[in-house]
């Protein structure tokens, strides 16, 4: 964002926290160091990620994102729900819908109702790479967990307690897992209970640490239950209660098959933010 014309927003998507910038004029993507120093919580402004929203000739805006330690990511479900946000509010949606160029495929989001907590949808998209019953290392809080690739790669893991987890320990890892060659995003959870939403905690790779919510890693739950449920046809809808948020997240079968996970959940516009220029 060197040329200083990107517009800078703070967006909250279920308790994700984002820097959106609007560099849909310049075309000026943000280098690492520049999403490290404005993510930092301590002397930066503090977020789990910087979005940047850039040209496309294919969707609304091609959706690029660095996590707070500088480092790339192919998307993030509650990043996505907030770009989606503030494209609208920016009057770049169409009906409150838009469409996202990411590193795996147009993604539609939609503004699905307004306010000051607005409640937004995102596609997901379909799964890649499932593997169920995983073999965990020793010292995990469970022999096996499911695998699969959301947009990002996660597993995830049924706990009794998500409460009782001490995650700084336990989720590294699995963080760093050898199975899983790019290393993994991990979510803990309890058993769905009658008429409850499904409790679960989240560790982030490029965080590299709790996040208070993860909308992938809600789909990557999401998918694991639908996928050891059965009947694999029609959908099912279930709701979660992450640390701060009600995300909901739809399986959607078509032949037997995953077609489709759907996100949604609150989200909400804070602050459009401006820099300072090095004195």
């Amino acid at each position: 964002m060197s040329s200083g014309r990107a517009r800078l927003f703070k967006l909250i998507a279920s308790g994700n926290d984002f820097l959106v910038a609007d560099a849909r004029d310049s075309g000026d993507e943000a280098p690492w160091a520049v999403a490290r120093a404005l993510c930092d919580r301590r002397e930066g402004i503090g977020a789990d990620g910087l979005v940047t929203l850039l040209p496309s000739d294919t969707a609304t805006a091609r959706f690029m994102l660095r996590n707070a330690d500088g480092s790339q990511a192919a998307f993030s479900g509650n990043g996505a729900r907030c770009a989606a946000l503030l494209l609208h509010r920016l009057g770049a949606s169409r009906a409150g819908g838009v469409r996202l160029e990411t590193a795996s495929g147009i993604r539609k989001a939609h503004v699905l109702q307004d306010g000051d907590v607005a409640r937004v949808g995102v596609e997901i998209g379909w799964p890649d790479d499932v593997r169920s019953g995983v073999k965990l290392p020793k010292g995990a809080p469970a022999p096996t967990g499911d695998y699969a690739v959301v947009g990002v790669p996660y597993v995830v893991v049924v706990v009794d307690d998500v409460d009782a987890l001490n995650l700084p320990r336990v989720a590294p890892p699995l963080r760093h897992f050898l199975a899983f060659e790019e290393g993994a995003n991990v979510a803990f959870y309890e058993r769905p209970r009658p008429r409850q939403a499904i409790r679960l905690r989240t560790w982030e790779r490029g965080v590299e640490g709790e996040t208070l919510s993860s909308g992938t890693g809600c789909a990557a739950v999401a998918l694991a239950l639908a996928l050891h449920a059965g009947p694999r046809r029609g959908a099912r809808v279930f709701a979660f209660a992450p640390r701060v948020g009600k995300p909901r997240v739809t399986v959607s079968f078509t032949k037997g098959e995953v077609s489709m996970l759907h996100l949604d959940g609150d989200a909400r516009l804070v602050a459009e933010i401006v820099l300072q220029s090095p004195a």
